[in-house]
């Protein structure tokens, strides 16, 4: 938790503590909810809007590639034998955009280490307490966190002559550099260029270096959870899911050890419990790993 209070508050100087307790006359204030999350086997936290309580009337929508847009550049990248990829991820993504008007959330003390309380000027305060924190940046869990962030990308992009496709959310090419393909998933980048110029992947970098911090993998290994393996030699890409059965079958797990009286309406509920589970591992599946792909494509 200290981790990530020190994210939102210093680091990236999400929200702000109001010492005087008082939300602004006309506001709602929310509360916080602590989400935890597994990446990369380690446990982590995240302090999110508690969306359910927040009056924002604006627009809260945005843009989304489709899976069959992914796969698309993906066949486009076996298809070329002169094309490379790499994948990129923003770090803190919501955390970079600046919100319309600040937003307002109430954190219960007893969230907040002891050792902490002493930045609020709390240590003294019982624990049945709360302290108002004031929103200014996309915190996880405010309804126009995505849409906003997205907005704030796309226009950093543009910036820089990188286009959206009209017709394909979320699909982007270059006004000057043909060679360089990419598609966008929330934060995580898909992108194809020529392995003969890596100066369109060095002017893409560039970019984004200017506005965030990101991650880069130049083996382009995973994408959506998706393991990816190029094989140049027989002109082959496969992708997979590690773990994922393994993560499906403790989910079903979990649920048939759930202890649960003999009612038919219980026994009903938890049948209908794990037929959801398969229905929805056997539609992630089909979707994410049936990838089409061509040994070569025409010129014509």
């Amino acid at each position: 938790m200290i981790e990530e209070l020190d994210r939102t508050i210093i680091t990236t100087k999400t929200m702000h503590h109001k010492p005087d307790g008082r939300v602004p006359t006309g506001r709602i204030a929310s509360y916080v909810n602590p989400v935890g999350k597994i990446k990369n086997s380690e446990k982590r936290t995240r302090n999110s809007y508690g969306g359910d309580k927040s009056d924002y009337a604006g627009n809260r929508f945005s843009s989304t590639v489709d899976i069959t847009t992914v796969k698309c550049l993906l066949n486009s990248i076996i298809s070329d034998p002169d094309s490379t990829h790499i994948t990129i991820d923003i770090k803190d993504f919501f955390l970079c955009s600046t919100l319309e008007y600040p937003e307002y959330m109430w954190f219960p003390l007893r969230l907040i280490p002891k050792s902490y309380r002493h930045n609020f000027g709390a240590e003294h305060m019982d624990e049945s307490k709360s302290i108002l924190f004031e929103i200014t940046k996309g915190l996880y869990g405010l309804p126009q966190a995505g849409r906003l962030a997205q907005k704030e990308l796309v226009k950093h992009l543009e910036s820089e002559g990188y286009i959206m496709s009209k017709n394909t959310p979320c699909l982007f090419h270059h006004i000057s550099r043909p060679n360089i393909r990419f598609v966008l998933w929330v934060d995580d980048f898909l992108i194809k260029f020529s392995r003969l110029d890596k100066s369109d992947a060095d002017h893409l970098i560039t970019t984004l270096k200017k506005k965030y911090q990101i991650k880069i993998d130049w083996e382009g290994k995973q994408y959506l959870g998706m393991t990816i393996k190029r094989d140049r030699v027989n002109n082959t890409l496969n992708i997979s899911m590690p773990g994922y059965i393994e993560r499906m079958a403790n989910e079903l797990e979990l649920v048939k050890n759930k202890k649960v009286t003999k009612s038919p309406s219980h026994q009903s509920r938890t049948l209908h419990l794990v037929t959801l589970l398969l229905h929805r591992w056997i539609s992630q599946m089909t979707v994410l790993l049936l990838v089409p792909t061509r040994k070569k494509m025409s010129k014509e």
